[in-house]
């Protein structure tokens, strides 16, 4: 797991900059890392010839879906911690006197299958 900076150590423009950059990584892994490895291997293991693919040849890439998937949530977390900051800060500045509990509670982990129709992988 990567270590994740404190985000309060920087000021509030510079939160909202490395956010906005993490979302943009995020996505472009999604699109460009993550998605076809998972569609390489929903299409291998249609193909039920082990002449063709093999099981080493299954196992090699699911081992490269679980490590984008791992740093898929690593960028993730980072962007939450940045988000939560700015957060916390935008309603001190507004005024708001609320706290995260509500923001969490409200927060659902999305699943991949959530976001990604089946034609697409």
């Amino acid at each position: 797991m990567m270590q994740i900076e404190n985000p309060n150590n920087l000021p509030l423009a510079d939160r909202l900059t490395k956010a906005e950059l993490l979302a943009r990584e995020l996505c472009d892994h999604l699109q460009v890392g993550l998605l076809p490895k998972l569609g390489t291997l929903r299409a291998s293991s249609r193909i039920l010839n082990q002449n063709e693919v093999s099981d080493q040849t299954i196992f090699d890439q699911i081992t490269e879906v679980l490590k984008a998937e791992q740093f898929a949530n690593n960028i993730h977390e980072s962007l939450v911690k940045y988000l939560e900051s700015i957060l916390r800060d935008a309603h001190g500045v507004l005024g708001i006197d609320t706290t995260l509990t509500a923001y969490k509670e409200r927060r659902s982990r999305i699943e991949i299958q959530d976001i990604v129709m089946e034609e697409e992988l």
